[in-house]
């Protein structure tokens, strides 16, 4: 059987971002992080589609161990610890599975989709009763499935509007910074900002030419 694994990697080509900023006293400035947006429901789901295969597996994970806590004796004084050592403890029994994701579009084709979410598919054919393709996906839209997985859709739909909004103003409000800034010249003297045409030739604004006029004569009080 032809076996196809599409890469599955959702990080790929994302860089590194620089390493944040420190205070005074060296302790790192943590930004405000941005919640992670969640995949978008996977149209595989939606039906579900017949050449749609979900299955999970268990983990083959070790039992935790037991454990010795001191617990407070209700008789004795506070804090007194049960003789001669505590109390033994044991947590539950673990019980993982790892869920694996298969689609077989065609006869002898098989389709590894591990973590990426299918958005559209030309043979996506949900087994729900109904004529023909388009009777089975409004029949399944009636449905509780149906309408969880739309309210799914529309809940990351309007995320993604909210986070392409944020990003459309971060850009406009940089994209004002960096028009202020190239409209106006640092004095090579105080540092501040001023039209070009007010900064003379040696770089200097009105004020640093004048105190520096000042300075360079002789006799005169160099204080403004």
């Amino acid at each position: 059987m032809r076996h196809i694994d599409p890469r599955s990697d959702l990080q790929d080509g994302v860089e590194s971002a620089p390493a944040p900023d420190r205070r005074p006293d060296g302790t790192v400035i943590i930004p405000a992080i941005r919640g992670q947006v969640p995949p978008r429901p996977s149209l595989c789901r939606a039906g579900p589609c017949r050449n749609y295969h979900r299955f999970a597996t268990q983990v083959d994970a070790a039992n935790p161990r037991a454990v010795r806590l001191p617990t407070v004796s209700p008789a004795g004084p506070p804090g007194t610890v049960q003789p001669p050592h505590g109390a033994l403890y044991q947590a539950p029994a673990v019980f993982h599975v790892e869920v694996h994701h298969y689609c077989y579009p065609t006869v002898g084709v098989e389709m590894n989709l591990g973590a990426l979410p299918v958005t559209d598919c030309n043979r996506w054919d949900p087994d729900v009763p109904g004529g023909t393709l388009g009777g089975r996906r409004h029949l399944f839209a009636q449905s509780q499935d149906g309408q969880e997985f739309a309210t799914e859709v529309k809940g990351w739909e309007a995320t993604q509007a909210a986070e392409a909004a944020e990003a459309a103003e971060a850009e406009s409000l940089m994209a004002g910074v960096l028009e202020d800034a190239s409209a106006r010249r640092a004095c090579q003297f105080c540092g501040h900002g001023f039209p070009p045409t007010e900064i003379d030739d040696s770089g200097s604004c009105p004020g640093c030419a004048a105190l520096n006029r000042r300075e360079s004569t002789p006799g005169k009080d160099p204080t403004p």
